[in-house]
C-alpha cells in the first residue's frame, strides 16, 4: 500500500505541468482558473504628489496663518479649526488634500487670495481613482470667508452646515460630485464659477443666496 501512494504521488507530480499546460493553452474559455490560480498584483493607486511640506495638524487650537513661505501646505487627514480660532490664508497658498479629507471650520477661516494669486485647495492623490476629498466644511458657529479661491475635486467643495455663516466671492469649484451644500440661512455666494461638479448647489430648508454665479 505504501508503495502504491507513493507512485501516485509519483505520478501526479510528473502531470502537474502537462496540467498547468493544457489549462493555460487549451481552456483559454474559462472565467475564471479552477485548478491553478493566476494572481495578479494590483496596481498601487495611492500615489501621493507630495510627501514633504507643511502638514496641517488634526486640530488648529491657536491662530494660525499660512503664506507661500509654507508651501506645499498637505491636509494629510481631517483638520478642525476649533471655536475661537481663526486660520489665514493668504494668496498663493496652494493645500493639497489627501484622499477622503477636510477642513472643518469650527472657529473662523480668512482665505483671501488675490487674481493673479489665488489660494487653491487640490488633491494630493496622483491616481483619478482617489482624488476626491470633502472640501470645507463650516459648522454651526463656525465662519468662513473666501475670495479668489479655487477648490478642485472636492465633494461637497463648500458645506453651510446648520448655524454656520459663509460668504464666498470669486470663487470657482472645479470637478466633483457636489458644488455647494447649503443649509444655513447665511450662506452667500457671489460671483462664483462652477464648472464640471455633478451637483451644482443643493439648498435645504433654505432660500438661496446666489448672485452674478454661473454653474
Amino acid at each position: 500500500m505504501k508503495c502504491l501512494s507513493t507512485t501516485l504521488l509519483t505520478v501526479s507530480l510528473l502531470l502537474l505541468p502537462v496540467a498547468i499546460v493544457i489549462e493555460h493553452n487549451y481552456l483559454s474559455t474559462w472565467n475564471n482558473r479552477l485548478a491553478i490560480p493566476e494572481f495578479e498584483s494590483k496596481t498601487n493607486r495611492h500615489t501621493p504628489k507630495h510627501f514633504v511640506g507643511t502638514f496641517l495638524p488634526p486640530r488648529i487650537n491657536k491662530d494660525t496663518t499660512l503664506s507661500m513661505d509654507d508651501n506645499p501646505v498637505i491636509l494629510a487627514f481631517s483638520t478642525q479649526i476649533e471655536p475661537g480660532v481663526t486660520l489665514a490664508i493668504e494668496p498663493g497658498v496652494h493645500i493639497y488634500a489627501n484622499e477622503n479629507t477636510n477642513l472643518i471650520i469650527s472657529g473662523q477661516l480668512l482665505a483671501r487670495g488675490v487674481k493673479d494669486k489665488p489660494i487653491i485647495f487640490s488633491s494630493n492623490e496622483d491616481h483619478p481613482l482617489n482624488q476626491t476629498w470633502l472640501g470645507i466644511s463650516v459648522t454651526s458657529g463656525g465662519s468662513a470667508t473666501l475670495e479668489q479661491v479655487s477648490i478642485e475635486d472636492s465633494s461637497p467643495a463648500i458645506s453651510c452646515l446648520e448655524g454656520s455663516k459663509v460668504k464666498a466671492t470669486n470663487t470657482r469649484l472645479t470637478r466633483g460630485v457636489l458644488g455647494v451644500f447649503q443649509a444655513s440661512a447665511n450662506c452667500q455666494l457671489a460671483n462664483m464659477f462652477i464648472n464640471g461638479v455633478r451637483n451644482g448647489v443643493i439648498i435645504i430648508n433654505e432660500e438661496p443666496q446666489i448672485t452674478s454665479t454661473t454653474i
